[in-house]
């Protein structure tokens, strides 16, 4: 579910003939943030800094940005939800992030090379790195924190991608094993059994983020990391109000780049009406909101900005091949007959493209001659006869309530659209709205017939999409359709240790088998906005939305001033 954007600094300017105020929030504010705090002695907490305020007009002193959810957790091996991520990417780091266009680059990483068979990978931590307490973040750092996030007890969902490591079975042991060994202070050595072409990119993913060893392997349980910092990125934790607030303040002691002035303030607002409403308050100075059409419908002030992109997201339908009746390939391709895409699209109230294939444009193997599944309810009615189905037929579809999420694809008016649709053509479709945990644990369990989900790329590889949605080794996790085909299977992990154009026709070849098989339904390719104060000026910075809807700010300016904000690890 959890993904990473990328996208241009091109926007939208909200004009006045809508607004119901046209100056006030279109003045700059002439709010300047400062910071002050002491030296600390390594080792000791990280104590939060001060904010003065100076000519602040009544604004707060903290960027404040507005989430439909709350934060289940801030434990870098074990984040997979929006809001979380959203958090852990201020607080941690991992050996690598990305930069402009989408290019792997080094972030914790200093350096590193390849042997000859590209099975083994030396990786050389950056000179300086620091945590937030002062100490410097070294190669066991490094160890441990990979080893936490794989052990089994961990339940995290990435550790499956790292199979190829030597010592896998003893890493998800919890035991140490020559696949990650730290090499002196300063590097860290990765041994492969086999090549795997994106496995640096693996490195990039916010699970594999580095805590302090000395103080994560005291954590007492899912609460302390609401209460501590064991992070080397550029903020600390502030204050947590569950359900209500998570403050987040400048790591005073930042090793990357000057410290950042503005605390960084989620406000927990589930209902689009109340985000649209704090924003028009001017107490939100960005809003992540993926329903386009509706922020250009909406009452906002003057100046306001509306920055649209794609984002590496396929919304789909997906279904449990594991059970009746959608074990029967005739029935699944009955659905996507009976399913009008572009209503899908409409329903969401994001701004993307009907899909054809489960590959989104920007990822490798993606075809375009492919084409998306006719509108042809006749026809599917015809395939659910030759399946000598008895009509209606009754299945579960499975998604999440409105106010936990605001991905497009997963809305009440989705759900809705779908059942009107499959309904028509002779089925009884019940809904199922869940909360995030019942969503997951609805589709481990394999409860539903039918799921609605997105999925936003964790890194730019179609290896991303296919192994985590289709693989054998993802069952009941993100392959929640229990997807199972040998010949699938073996295709996929020859196309991981190829590179170049072969790889590329491999992937291709995958897609068009996984769109005429069926495992799941490609809806629509998703795309982002965020809504931005006329106050916070997006032309000093690049917005890269990493985590998903979450603006990665380089340096944004609040009226006349700068503050440095670089978030999920460093400037673009």
């Amino acid at each position: 579910m959890i993904g990473r954007y990328a996208f241009s600094n091109q926007g939208l300017v909200v004009g006045t003939r809508s607004l119901r105020r046209v100056a006030g929030l279109a003045l700059a504010l002439g709010l300047v943030l400062g910071l002050s705090g002491g030296c600390a002695r390594p080792g000791a907490d990280p104590v939060p800094v001060a904010v003065t305020h100076l000519a602040s007009r009544g604004r707060p002193g903290a960027l404040t940005v507005a989430v439909p959810g709350d934060f289940p957790t801030l434990n870098p091996a074990v984040a997979q939800d929006t809001e979380s991520i959203s958090a852990v990417q201020l607080l941690y780091q991992p050996l690598f992030s990305y930069g402009a266009g989408g290019k792997l680059r080094g972030l914790l990483a200093g350096g590193w090379s390849w042997n000859r068979t590209r099975t083994t990978l030396t990786v050389h931590l950056v000179a300086g790195a620091r945590f937030a307490d002062g100490r410097p973040v070294v190669a066991t750092d490094v160890v441990y924190s990979l080893g936490r996030m794989l052990r089994k007890g961990a339940h995290a969902p990435e550790a499956r991608a790292f199979a190829a490591l030597r010592g896998y079975a003893a890493l998800r042991a919890g035991k140490p094993a020559a696949g990650i060994v730290a090499s002196g202070q300063q590097s860290v050595v990765f041994r492969l059994r086999h090549p795997v072409a994106d496995f640096r990119a693996l490195l990039a993913l916010p699970s594999t983020s580095v805590v302090e060893r000395r103080r994560a392997m005291v954590a007492t349980g899912p609460a302390w990391w609401f209460q501590h910092s064991a992070g080397s990125g550029p903020y600390i934790l502030g204050k947590a109000v569950p359900g209500q607030s998570l403050t987040l303040m400048p790591n005073v002691r930042y090793w990357r780049a000057p410290p950042p002035r503005l605390p960084v303030r989620f406000e927990i607002m589930s209902a689009p009406a109340q985000q649209l409403s704090a924003f028009d308050a001017g107490r939100v100075a960005i809003l992540p909101a993926p329903a386009t059409r509706t922020l250009l419908s909406a009452r906002l002030p003057a100046g306001s900005r509306v920055l649209v992109g794609p984002d590496l997201g396929v919304a789909y339908l997906g279904f449990n091949t594991a059970k009746p009746p959608f074990s029967n390939p005739l029935l699944r391709r009955a659905v996507a007959l009976a399913l009008h895409k572009r209503r899908l699209l409409a329903a969401s109230g994001g701004a993307g493209r009907v899909a054809a294939g489960l590959l989104p444009p920007g990822i490798s193997g993606y075809d375009p001659a492919l084409r998306p599944y006719p509108y042809d309810p006749g026809a599917a009615r015809a395939l659910l006869r030759s399946a000598g189905v008895q009509r209606p037929l009754t299945v579960q579809l499975l998604t999440i309530a409105a106010g936990g999420t605001q991905q497009a694809g997963m809305t009440d008016a989705v759900a809705q659209e779908i059942a009107r649709e499959l309904d028509a053509i002779g089925f009884r479709v019940v809904v199922r709205q869940d909360s995030w945990s019942q969503y997951y644990q609805g589709l481990r369990s394999g409860q539903a017939n039918l799921f609605q989900a997105v999925w936003l790329a964790d890194y730019r590889s179609p290896q991303d999409f296919f192994f985590n949605l289709l693989s054998p080794q993802t069952v009941g996790a993100g392959n929640a359709s229990f997807y199972r085909n040998p010949g699938f299977d073996a295709a996929l992990a020859r196309a991981a240790t190829t590179q170049g154009t072969a790889a590329a026709a491999a992937y291709r070849a995958l897609n068009v088998q996984a769109y005429r098989h069926l495992p799941l339904l490609p809806e629509f390719y998703t795309s982002a906005a965020v809504l931005v104060q006329p106050w916070v000026h997006p032309a000093d910075f690049r917005l890269f939305l990493d985590p998903p809807l979450m603006p990665r700010l380089q340096r944004v300016r609040v009226g006349g001033a700068v503050a440095n904000s670089v978030v999920g690890g460093g400037v673009k």
